[in-house]
């Protein structure tokens, strides 16, 4: 995905979760640089290789996230609420991430 693309998204969904503005522009540009810089420890390995550096990944994410916003406040805002979104994001990967593969593959026959 192109860095403005994300930016985008990231701008939007601070707009919508009423979040510091920007916030989560950065994050997803942080998420995007990792997932670019780190690809070729996903790349050809077991699904579970995958599954803990998306792990790493959203949980630097998530404190970065948590961090910035304490920071645009004033004051460290409790833990409870990110670390249940963190964990909901860890959990459903294996779902979503087989159904995007079923996709893909679906993408692939019909190019063939």
């Amino acid at each position: 995905m192109p860095a403005p693309f994300v930016f985008a998204v990231g701008l939007t969904h601070d707009s919508v979760a009423d979040a510091p503005f920007g916030l989560m522009a950065l994050v997803y540009l942080f998420v995007l640089g990792a997932a670019r810089s780190q690809r070729f420890l996903v790349v050809g390995q077991p699904f579970v290789a995958g599954w803990a550096v998306f792990t790493v990944v959203a949980c630097a994410a998530s404190a970065l996230a948590w961090l910035g916003a304490s920071l645009y406040y004033g004051a460290a805002l409790s833990v409870g609420a990110p670390l249940a979104v963190l964990l909901l994001t860890v959990l459903t990967f294996p779902a979503v991430a087989g159904a995007l593969a079923v996709l893909d593959s679906a993408a692939l026959k019909r190019s063939a």
